[in-house]
């Protein structure tokens, strides 16, 4: 439940911060730089050890719409949903804290947008940013509005699998504002999982799961620093975070009626595959092949993964190789066919020309 406190701001922006001492000043002088002031800030430490939390005890004390909390080290998506429970704003809206807001007139546009009719959700463009090289990110080139039936039908599959190309919503929360009513549909933090990647697209899942009356405007508010918090680094946890992607999406679209099911039942089940496939051709470059084994093995046991194997031993033997290979779940195998595809024609490839394919019969 978020919370209500006695004159609620007009939006609340939720910041989680995990040692980001480097970045954070430049994201918060891009919010108190904002001409639009009927704001608060949550400043959500997540158990930083650097000067993070110096550094947001500082702007809290200069500005009385900076509200700092800390907690115990808990990953990003329970971080996220703890922000939310302390936000008391009539909008709700999320910044990374490696992140910042391109435009100083950002949330005013945000509030005159949805002021302008009876959104739940307002999506905008963004930048990339990369060192000194900025790419504007945007789902539409001009204005649209797409209402609750369009919305469950074209929109929210995007987020049931992750590879769903008529979709103009995107899997960030970053560039969205949305209504605090839709985070009655959150579980609490304290019951939450720990959870590092894909964060964003479960929060959506339970964000918009019931569909929603969406605005997409093309102006770029906010700017995604790219490559700056060592996240794109190999994990030995990556599959774990895919297995829980899956479990969410799996359950939503348990209750999914759409036309479409089936087809997004069959990609997810295959984008895990892929996924899986191509990461033990990245795990080929960091670990010796008694260890990759050791977690091509483990990997094979999470329940989604062995969902996965069940349903390609149902289903007739395929030509795609991460198919196949999930269906025989032999860890040697992996490996064999790993090496021979490693520097060759990447998973992803494959991955696109087998959606094209699925896209056409949709």
């Amino acid at each position: 439940m978020i919370s209500s406190r006695d004159n609620c701001p007009w939006l609340s922006v939720i910041i989680p911060i995990y040692n980001k001492e480097k970045y954070l000043r430049e994201c918060l002088d891009s919010i108190t730089a904002q001409t639009f002031g009927d704001f608060e800030v949550i400043l959500a430490d997540d158990g930083s050890t650097d000067s993070s939390g110096e550094i947001c005890k500082a702007y809290a004390g200069r500005d009385s719409r900076m509200h700092y909390f800390k907690k115990e080290n808990g990953g990003v998506f329970q971080t996220k949903i703890f922000g939310a429970e302390k936000a008391s704003g009539t909008y709700i809206t999320f910044c990374d804290s490696d992140d910042f807001y391109a435009d100083k007139n950002a949330f005013r546009v945000m509030h005159d947008e949805l002021a302008s009719g009876s959104y739940s959700v307002l999506q905008f463009g963004y930048f990339k940013k990369y060192n000194h090289l900025k790419r504007i990110i945007k789902a539409v080139n001009e204005p649209v509005i797409v209402d609750r039936d369009t919305f469950l039908s074209r929109e929210y599959p995007k987020l049931l699998c992750s590879h769903w190309d008529s979709s103009r919503l995107t899997t960030g929360v970053c560039n969205k504002v949305y209504h605090r009513k839709l985070f009655e549909n959150l579980p609490r933090s304290d019951e939450s999982e720990r959870v590092f990647w894909g964060d964003d697209q479960i929060i959506n899942l339970h964000l918009l799961s019931k569909g929603e009356s969406l605005r997409i405007i093309p102006k770029p508010l906010y700017c995604y620093r790219r490559f700056s918090g060592g996240t794109n680094d190999f994990s030995l946890h990556t599959m774990e975070d895919v297995d829980t992607i899956k479990k969410y999406q799996l359950y939503f679209l348990d209750s999914y009626s759409g036309d479409s099911k089936n087809q997004m039942k069959e990609v997810l089940f295959y984008e895990l595959a892929d996924w899986f496939f191509n990461y033990v051709q990245q795990a080929l470059n960091h670990l010796d092949k008694k260890h990759l084994r050791s977690l091509i093995e483990d990997t094979l046991q999470l329940p989604r993964f062995k969902l996965a194997e069940e349903y390609y031993l149902t289903n007739k033997e395929e030509s795609r190789e991460a198919a196949n290979l999930l269906r025989k779940a032999d860890a040697d195998s992996y490996i064999i066919k790993a090496t021979e595809y490693h520097g060759k024609k990447s998973a992803k490839d494959i991955l696109v020309s087998f959606l094209k394919k699925i896209y056409a019969s949709v």
